[in-house]
C-alpha cells in the first residue's frame, strides 16, 4: 500500500524492520531494492541487491536493477540493455559489469551474455569465440536463442561472427578438427562437436534469410547425430519458411516419434497438419494427449485456443464458414465465461481478507480482454460476417447450404451450445458479439485493426460518440493508415445517411477529422490484404484476382522471407475468402516456386533425412549391433 501511495522510503523502513518475520527472504529482498530504485536510495538498494546476486545470479533484473541503481537509467527489461546507443552509458554499464558484479560470483551465463552485449571489435571476438567453444563442448541445442540479440539488435557484429565461423568450417575441411588458432591449440576431432557446430551455422543462415546454406547446414548435422530432437525442429523451420508445407508435417512427425512423450512436439505435429488443412488427422494426433479436442466441453475445459484459431483458418481456406464461426465463437465463450468466473471470487477473498489477491486478480481481468486469441477472432468474426452478407445476396438458397452444413457439424462435434437457426440470425449473432467484445476492448486496448472493428459495429448499433472515440484515437496515433483511411470512409458514409440533433453536431464539429484520401502502405502483404478488404467482394470477383496477380508479380523472395509463416497463412486465408480455394492453390504454388531452394536435391536433402526407420539397413547404419542381437532373440 505504501508503494502504491508513493511512499517509498517509509516502504523500505517497513519491510527493513520486519524482515526477520519473513519466510521468503528473497521476495523481501527484491520488494525493497524495487522501492530503492523508485526513491533513488542507492545504499539500501545496493545493499539488498548484493544479498539478492548471492542467493540467484541467473535473474536478469537483478543485472537490470544494479545499472538502474548505479546510473540512474530506467531500463526495463533486458532488451533495453541490447538497444542501448549511448556510448558513455554502455562504458560505464561495462565497467561495472567487470568491476562491480563479476566480483560477487564465480560464473553467470547471463553475465556472459551482458559481456557481449558490452564489447564491440576484436574484445567481441574473443569474447564471443570463448563463449562459442564452451557451448559446443557442452553440446547445448540452445545455444543460439542466448546470442539471438545479436541478430536482433546489433546487427553491426554478425560479420565478426561470420569470420568466425568461416575458419572453423576451413579447418573442419582441411583437418577434421575445428580451427586451432581460434581453440588455444585445442584439438576437438570429435562428430558430436561437429554437429552441434553445423547446428548452430544452419540456424545462423536460417536468420540471416539464406535457407539454402541453412538446409545444407542442418542436413550435415542430422546425418551425424539423427536422434536428436532439436535438429528437425530446425529443419521443419527452414522447410517451413521455404513454404515446404507438407515436408514440414513429414519433418515433424519424425521429430515427434523420436519423443512420443512430449507434449510440445505434439502440438507443433498438430499445427503444421492444419497448415495444409488436413484437420482429422491433426485431430487424431491431438488426441495423444487431448481426449476429443474439438468438443465444446473440452474446448472450454482444456482452453487450447492456438489450436481452435488454427482450426478456424483452416475451415475458413475449405470454405467452411459455419465450422470456422463455431470454432472462433468458442474461443469468445471460454473468455465469456472467465469473466463470469471471477465475479465468485470477488466475495471469497473480500472475506478471507486477501485483499492482494484481489486487486491483483481485478487488474488480470482489465487485461484479458486484450488477449490475441480473442482479438484474432474478432478480425475473423467481422470477415464471416462480411461473407455470409455477401453470399446472402447472390446464393438464395444459403439457408438450405448452411442448415446442411449444421447437420455435418452436429454430427461431427455433438453441439449443445452452438445453434444455427437462419442466416440473419447468424449475422446478429455475429454483430451482438463483436459489438459486446468492443465495448470491453476500446478503453484498454492499442491495435489500430482493433479500433477500425469498433468504428464499424460502434456505428452498426449507432453508437455514434464511442465511434468518435476509436476514430480520434486512429486519427492521433496512425493518421496515414489503412485503418484511419478506412474508419474515416465508414463514418462520412454514416454523417450522409443519418440526420443528427444539434447537441451531436455541436460535438462533431468540435472533433473535425482529417480526411485523407489514400492510406501509405510499403508492406506488400500487408498492403494486399488492405486492398481486399477495401474492395469488400468476396465469391470469385475478377478485380480481387487481379490485385492477386499483380501482387504475385511484384513479390521478390526477401520479402516473402521476411514475413513470419503465420503472415503466409493469413494471406493464403484471406485469398480463399475473398477469391476461391483453386486461386489459393494457385498462389501457394507460385509462392513457392518463388522460395524454391534451387541447388537441393528433393529427395536427398528435403526428404532424405525424414523416414521412420523403417528398413532394416537404415536402422543397422544408425544403430550398428541391433539387428544381430535381435536375431539372435529371436533364434533362442
Amino acid at each position: 500500500m505504501l508503494d502504491k501511495l508513493n511512499k517509498h522510503d517509509e516502504a523500505i523502513k517497513l519491510l527493513i524492520d520486519n524482515i526477520n518475520d519473513c519466510v521468503d527472504k528473497m521476495l523481501w529482498f527484491e520488494a525493497i531494492v524495487k522501492n530503492a530504485i523508485k526513491c533513488k536510495n542507492k545504499e539500501i538498494g545496493l545493499e539488498y541487491l548484493k544479498k539478492c546476486f548471492e542467493n540467484n545470479n541467473e535473474n536478469v533484473n537483478y543485472f537490470i536493477w544494479y545499472f538502474n541503481l548505479k546510473l540512474d537509467l530506467n531500463l526495463k527489461n533486458y532488451d533495453d540493455i541490447f538497444k542501448e546507443k549511448n556510448e558513455e552509458n554502455l562504458k560505464k554499464m561495462k565497467e561495472i559489469l567487470i568491476n562491480e558484479i563479476k566480483p560477487l560470483f564465480k560464473k553467470s551465463r547471463i553475465f556472459n551474455r551482458l559481456e557481449m552485449s558490452l564489447s564491440t571489435g576484436e574484445e567481441f571476438k574473443t569474447i564471443f569465440n570463448n563463449y562459442f567453444i564452451k557451448n559446443i563442448k557442452l553440446c547445448l541445442p540452445s545455444f543460439f536463442i542466448n546470442v539471438k540479440f545479436i541478430y536482433l539488435f546489433q546487427t553491426e557484429k554478425i560479420s565478426i561472427i561470420e569470420e568466425i565461423l568461416t575458419k572453423h568450417l576451413e579447418s573442419i575441411e582441411k583437418n577434421k578438427c575445428l580451427d586451432l588458432n581460434l581453440m588455444n591449440n585445442e584439438k576437438l576431432d570429435f562428430p558430436s562437436y561437429f554437429s552441434q557446430f553445423y547446428f548452430y551455422v544452419a540456424q545462423h543462415y536460417l536468420i540471416l534469410g539464406d535457407n539454402e546454406k541453412a538446409l545444407n547446414f542442418i542436413n550435415l548435422s542430422i546425418d551425424i547425430t539423427p536422434t536428436i530432437v532439436e535438429l528437425y525442429l530446425v529443419k521443419s523451420k527452414i522447410l517451413k519458411h521455404s513454404l515446404y508445407l507438407s515436408e514440414n508435417v513429414i519433418c515433424l512427425e519424425k521429430a515427434k516419434n523420436i519423443d512420443l512423450s512430449d507434449r510440445y512436439l505434439n502440438a507443433k505435429h498438430a499445427k503444421s497438419l492444419l497448415r495444409v488443412e488436413n484437420v482429422e488427422k491433426s485431430e487424431e494426433v491431438m488426441k495423444e494427449f487431448v481426449k476429443e479436442p474439438l468438443l465444446e466441453e473440452n474446448c472450454e475445459k482444456y482452453e487450447n485456443m492456438w489450436y481452435q484459431t488454427e482450426v478456424g483458418k483452416a475451415f475458413l481456406k475449405q470454405g467452411k464458414i459455419l465450422f470456422s464461426h463455431k470454432m472462433f465463437r468458442g474461443i469468445y465463450v471460454n473468455f465469456k465465461q472467465m469473466f463470469e468466473d471471477q465475479s465468485d471470487f470477488y466475495n471469497y477473498s473480500l472475506r478471507r481478507y486477501i485483499l492482494n489477491d484481489f486487486y491483483k486478480i481485478i487488474l488480470y481481468m482489465n487485461r484479458i480482454w486484450k488477449n490475441k486469441f480473442l482479438l484474432n477472432a474478432l478480425f475473423y468474426f467481422d470477415l464471416i460476417r462480411e461473407i455470409v452478407i455477401k453470399q446472402k445476396e447472390i446464393n438464395k438458397n444459403l439457408d438450405k447450404k448452411f442448415n446442411d452444413e449444421f447437420n455435418e457439424m452436429k454430427e461431427k462435434f455433438s453441439l449443445k451450445n452452438y445453434l444455427f437457426n437462419n442466416v440473419n440470425d447468424l449475422i446478429n449473432l455475429i454483430e451482438n458479439d463483436i459489438f459486446g467484445v468492443c465495448k470491453k476492448v476500446q478503453k484498454i486496448c492499442f491495435d489500430c485493426h482493433v479500433h477500425l472493428i469498433c468504428v464499424k459495429y460502434f456505428l452498426l448499433k449507432n453508437k455514434i460518440i464511442m465511434a468518435l472515440k476509436s476514430l480520434k484515437f486512429l486519427e492521433k496515433n496512425h493518421e496515414n493508415s489503412f485503418y484511419y483511411y478506412q474508419s474515416y470512409k465508414l463514418f462520412k458514409n454514416y454523417l450522409e445517411k443519418n440526420n443528427f440533433d444539434v447537441e451531436i453536431k455541436e460535438i462533431l464539429d468540435k472533433n473535425s477529422l482529417k480526411n485523407i484520401e489514400k492510406y501509405e502502405e510499403k508492406d506488400e502483404i500487408k498492403k494486399l490484404f488492405f486492398d481486399l478488404y477495401e474492395k469488400n467482394k468476396f465469391c470469385d470477383e475478377k478485380e480481387n484476382d487481379d490485385l492477386i496477380n499483380k501482387f504475385i508479380e511484384n513479390i521478390d523472395n526477401k520479402t516473402i522471407l521476411k514475413k513470419s509463416s503465420t503472415k503466409i497463412n493469413d494471406l493464403l486465408v484471406f485469398i480463399s475468402i475473398f477469391s476461391s480455394v483453386e486461386k489459393k492453390e494457385e498462389v501457394l504454388k507460385k509462392l513457392q516456386e518463388k522460395l524454391k531452394i534451387k541447388n537441393a536435391d528433393y529427395e536427398k536433402d528435403i526428404k532424405g533425412n525424414l523416414t521412420l526407420w523403417q528398413k532394416k539397413e537404415e536402422a543397422e547404419k544408425l544403430f550398428p549391433g541391433t539387428q544381430d542381437k535381435n536375431a539372435n532373440e529371436e533364434d533362442e
